[in-house]
C-alpha cells in the first residue's frame, strides 16, 4: 500500500496545475482515474493472496510470468483511464467516442486472456498440491486454535485458504513479515529466512516439502504439544550447485555431478552467495576408479572452502586413498564456521585416476539452540538455551 501515496500525490499534483491554467474539462477524467485507482490499490489487499499463488504455480516459467505480469499491469491501465475518459466525455459533451470503445474492449480482451491463461495453470498445480495441503491439516488445524496472531501462506495462499480456511497470503515473501508479531508463516523447507531467525521467530519442518517459522507463543505451545522441537536455527541440509566450466578442467555429467579432470591445480566446483553465522559442516560424496594397485596410503584430493577473492583458505580437507570403501566410494565432512557473502568450493586432484563428486551439501551443526526474544526495534533483550533435542539449558548471556 505505500506505493498508493507517491502515486496518488503525483496525480494531484497533476491536477493542480490544469486547474490553474483553466482547463476545468481536463480535470475530471484524470480526478475519475485516480478515484478508481485508489479503489483498485485498496482492494490489492484483498487479492494479493491469489497474485502471490499464481508467481509460485509459474515457477518454472519465471521469464513468461514477468512478460505476462508486465503486459497485464499495462492493460489495466489503459482500461482503466481510457474508461475514466469515456464516461467523463459523455457527461460532459454527450458524445460517444468510438475510439476509446475500441481501447477499452481491446485491453479488457486481453486482460480476461492473461487472467484465463493464470487460472488455467493455477488449475493444473491445484490438482498437484492437494495432497501436499491435506498432508498438513491436521497440523495447521491444531495450530490455528492455539494462534494468537494471523497465520500466513508463502507459496499458495489461496489453495490453502480454499482447503483449510483461516490462512491469508504473504505479498512478497514470508520474510517480510519479520518485523510483525504474534505471526506464523508457512513456507517451503527450502527458504532459509534469517532475517525472521535473527528477529526471534522459530523454524519447525511440519510435512516433507513445508515448514513454519513462528514468533506466536502459542503456535509454539502447540507444535510442542504435537511433539515437535521449534529451533532457533535454519535445520535443513542446504545443496550446493555443482558447476563445471569451459575449458574441460571440471566435467559436468548426466546425473548432475561432475569429474575432475585436472591435476594439481585447485578449481572451482560450487559456489555459495552468503553463509550466515555459526558453525556448520559441508558434506562430499566422492567416488574414485576401484582398479588402482597401488597402496592405500595416498592423497587423492584436497577439498576446500575459501573467499571468493581471498587466497587465504577458510577450511581444507585432504582425501586418502584408503577412505574410500570397496567400491571406491567416500563420504566426507568438513566442519567450518564462516559468515559473509561470496565462498567457493575447490578441489585440486594429485593423482592420474578419474575422481567425481556426486554432491556437496553443507548444515548448520550448533552446539546448543539459541531462542531470542528481540524489542519493537528489534534489539535483542533476552535470550533462551536449549539442547538440540529441545531441552533448557541454564546458560548465562554474555
Amino acid at each position: 500500500m505505500s506505493i498508493a501515496f507517491p502515486v496518488l500525490l503525483f496525480i494531484g499534483m497533476y491536477l493542480n496545475e490544469l486547474y490553474k491554467v483553466g482547463e476545468q474539462k481536463l480535470i475530471y477524467a484524470p480526478m475519475l482515474f485516480a478515484g478508481v485507482f485508489g479503489i483498485a490499490l485498496l482492494a490489492f489487499e484483498h487479492i494479493h493472496s491469489e497474485i502471490r499463488t499464481t508467481i509460485s504455480s509459474f515457477a518454472l516459467h519465471k521469464g513468461w510470468l514477468i512478460l505476462l505480469g508486465a503486459i497485464l499491469l499495462l492493460t489495466v491501465l489503459v482500461f482503466l483511464w481510457e474508461s475514466c475518459a469515456f464516461v467523463t466525455g459523455w457527461f460532459c459533451e454527450k458524445t460517444i467516442q468510438k475510439r476509446r470503445l475500441a481501447y477499452i474492449g481491446a485491453s479488457l480482451g486481453l486482460a480476461s486472456v492473461i487472467v484465463g491463461v493464470c487460472f488455467f495453470q493455477d488449475s493444473r498445480v491445484f490438482s498437484t498440491v492437494i495432497d501436499r495441503i491435506d498432508s498438513e491439516k491436521s497440523v495447521i488445524d491444531v495450530m490455528k486454535n492455539g494462534a494468537v496472531g494471523d497465520i500466513y501462506n508463502d507459496t499458495f495462499p489461496s489453495f490453502y485458504d480454499a482447503r483449510i480456511g483461516g490462512i491469508k497470503g504473504t505479498l512478497f515473501s514470508g520474510a517480510s513479515l519479520g518485523a510483525t508479531r504474534d505471526v506464523t508463516v508457512i513456507v517451503d523447507r527450502s527458504e532459509e529466512a534469517q532475517r525472521m531467525l535473527d528477529m526471534g521467530f522459530l523454524y519447525t519442518p511440519i510435512s516433507e516439502q513445508d515448514a513454519v517459522y513462528t514468533n506466536d507463543q502459542g503456535v509454539i505451545n502447540a507444535l510442542k504439544d504435537m511433539g515437535y522441537n521449534p529451533r532457533g536455527y535454519y535445520t535443513e541440509k542446504i545443496i550446493v550447485d555443482l558447476v563445471g566450466n569451459a575449458d574441460e578442467t571440471v566435467l559436468k555429467q548426466d546425473d548432475g555431478g561432475i569429474e575432475i579432470g585436472t591435476i594439481d591445480e585447485p578449481v572451482v566446483i560450487g559456489s555459495v552467495d552468503a553463509f550466515y553465522p555459526g558453525e556448520k559442516s559441508a558434506s562430499y560424496k566422492l567416488k574414485i576408479s576401484n582398479d588402482s594397485e597401488e597402496e592405500n596410503e595416498y592423497k587423492i584430493c584436497s577439498l576446500t572452502i575459501k573467499k571468493r577473492d581471498s587466497d587465504k583458505k577458510a577450511a581444507t580437507i585432504d582425501v586418502i586413498r584408503e577412505m574410500f570403501d570397496e567400491n571406491g566410494e567416500l563420504s566426507i565432512e568438513l566442519p567450518f564456521s564462516l559468515s559473509g557473502a561470496d565462498y567457493d568450493f575447490l578441489v585440486e586432484k594429485n593423482v592420474d585416476e578419474k575422481l567425481f563428486i556426486d554432491e556437496i551439501s553443507y548444515i548448520r551443526t550448533p552446539e546448543y539452540d539459541v531462542h531470542v526474544i528481540v524489542n519493537e526495534q528489534g534489539e535483542v533483550i533476552s535470550k533462551e538455551y536449549f539442547d538440540l533435542d529441545g531441552n533448557h539449558l541454564d546458560i548465562a548471556d554474555d
